[in-house]
């Protein structure tokens, strides 16, 4: 616990001066800077003792959230599929049998799409409002404490045992319920125009996609025999298990904006 404590603590006497001074363009660079390192943990996990894997998706992942934030969309269409070309060629290159071949083809695809085409929404709530991505965070952030608390003062019924065998659904609704308390007390002072009934749609959609979030990388790291993505962070694991819940709830937020808000 000590260890997570100051863990947590350098890491946001590091990141709050930066967003404070910044803004947007420090989003970019510190969501690039975790994409690049959970693509990096990825590649470790489902290809373990490979050297090289994660070469081709640093290279096709970078290449496509750097065209999404700065190109045309003639660019961003270039980088996107010269970005599966590359892991298809990749793929043939290695010379190994047909079904290994196509399981080594589709864990680099998921990996792309999980890690950087949910991530990019990230860095894009930030530039339409830093409030927006704030939010997003508290809602991960109480979503994740109401269900550690709440978990283990009453929970007995598994969500999902052969996958995480720690989480309840009693966890599961007191995170829901912290979740929407954060956001409706967050909305009151940063956002008044927000109605209520969208505060409360916005915390259960954004918290259910942090759970299930937490679930998928949950169900990675089961399948490749490890406990945490990496150790970038003493006491917290790696980049992934520290955003899996955000990588899942800021599409999540985009989506509700653009298609109700």
């Amino acid at each position: 616990m000590k260890a997570r404590i100051i863990s947590a603590l350098v890491a946001l006497a590091i990141l709050v001066p930066c967003l404070v001074l910044w803004g947007a363009e420090a989003v970019e660079v510190l969501v690039g800077l975790i994409l690049a390192i959970g693509l990096w943990e990825y590649a470790r996990m489902v290809f373990p003792g490979e050297r090289f894997a994660a070469i081709p998706l640093l290279v096709s992942g970078l290449g496509i959230y750097g065209a999404v934030l700065f190109c045309t969309a003639a660019v961003m269409h270039a980088a996107a599929v010269g970005g599966l070309l590359l892991l298809m060629v990749w793929v043939l290159a290695k010379n190994d049998e047909v079904e290994a071949a196509f399981a080594r083809l589709t864990k680099m695809v998921f990996g792309l799409a999980w890690i950087v085409g949910l991530g990019l929404h990230i860095p894009m709530l930030a530039h339409v409002d830093m409030r927006w991505l704030v939010l997003v965070l508290l809602i991960v952030f109480a979503g994740d404490t109401g269900a550690y608390f709440s978990g283990r003062a009453f929970g007995s019924r598994k969500l999902a045992e052969r996958v995480s065998p720690k989480k309840t659904w009693e966890g599961v609704y007191g995170g829901l319920l912290a979740a929407v308390l954060g956001t409706l007390l967050f909305a009151h002072y940063e956002l008044p125009d927000l109605k209520a009934i969208h505060c409360v749609a916005m915390a259960l959609l954004v918290a259910s996609a942090g759970v299930t979030g937490d679930l998928i990388e949950s169900l990675v790291k089961r399948a490749c025999g490890v406990k945490d993505s990496g150790a970038i962070m003493p006491g917290h694991g790696g980049a992934l298990d520290r955003v899996d819940s955000v990588l899942f709830g800021a599409p999540v937020m985009v989506l509700y904006m653009n298609l109700v808000l």
